[in-house]
């Protein structure tokens, strides 16, 4: 299987279920060093991912294994989806 099929096929369950103990914490970009439970690190997410901010533009393109995660303007996250 080539790159472009993994992109496009998805994981056996869809559901981002097991992501949404993230809603509520505070997504940063730099390593977790002090491992708070509060704080979310994008190294923490699967690949792929897309991190979406308040206002960010997003492609239309589906990639069904793709973790879309929604942020406030205070980069705490209000929602995460696959797609």
């Amino acid at each position: 299987m080539d790159w472009k099929e993994e992109l496009n096929t998805p994981p056996v369950s869809l559901s981002a279920e097991k992501w949404q103990n993230l809603i509520g914490k505070k997504l940063i970009d730099t390593p977790n060093i002090n491992s708070d439970k509060d704080i979310v690190s994008t190294e923490q997410l699967p690949n792929p991912h897309r991190v979406l901010p308040p206002g960010a533009l997003a492609t239309r393109d589906l990639i069904p294994n793709r973790l879309n995660v929604s942020t406030d303007s205070e980069s705490i996250i209000t929602s995460v989806y696959y797609g």
